[in-house]
């Protein structure tokens, strides 16, 4: 304590002014790599829960937009018509695969997450397939085998 004693006020502020800008560097590189790892869990969080659910979701909304399309082939009778469904089915079907891609590519590192988006590919193939049947078999001019869409409203309960 005497060396405190024995110094005078400009020796003192000096040391306090040393200690402070010592404690601030080394507080400014403690919160300088304290975000570097903040920011690669928010990237790690982003890219992996919600592009996550952005191409789960697209591919879900994809599918049932080309669902929808099939469902509504049987009523189209006009043929520009019967080109634009199939058009749209086509591209909802190309899309949903763009997205089950990159959802693939996303959660390559997570082995559980790989085999699940796998078989969910494998069943897409085969749902494409099925989804093609159909639309060739709706596609088809059968004439009065096909019921107008507002059938049941106007011949079954007038």
């Amino acid at each position: 304590m005497d060396f405190l004693n024995n110094i005078r006020v400009g020796g003192k502020l000096t040391i306090i002014g040393v200690a402070a800008f010592l404690c601030t560097v080394v507080l400014g590189f403690v919160g300088y790599f304290s975000l570097q790892e903040s920011q690669a869990a928010l990237d790690k969080m982003y890219n992996r829960s919600l592009m996550s659910v952005f191409h789960v979701a697209r591919i879900r909304y994809n599918t049932r937009y080309a669902q929808i399309q099939a469902g509504l082939m049987p009523y189209t009778i006009r043929q520009d018509r019967k080109d634009d469904r199939w058009k749209k089915f086509n591209d909802a079907m190309k899309t949903a695969d763009e997205h089950i891609k990159a959802y693939s590519d996303l959660i390559k590192d997570d082995s559980d997450q790989a085999r699940r988006i796998a078989d969910v590919a494998k069943e897409f193939v085969q749902y494409k397939e099925n989804s093609t049947k159909l639309m060739n078999m709706s596609a088809f001019d059968g004439g009065d085998e096909r019921a107008p869409m507002n059938y049941y409203e106007t011949e079954v309960m007038p």
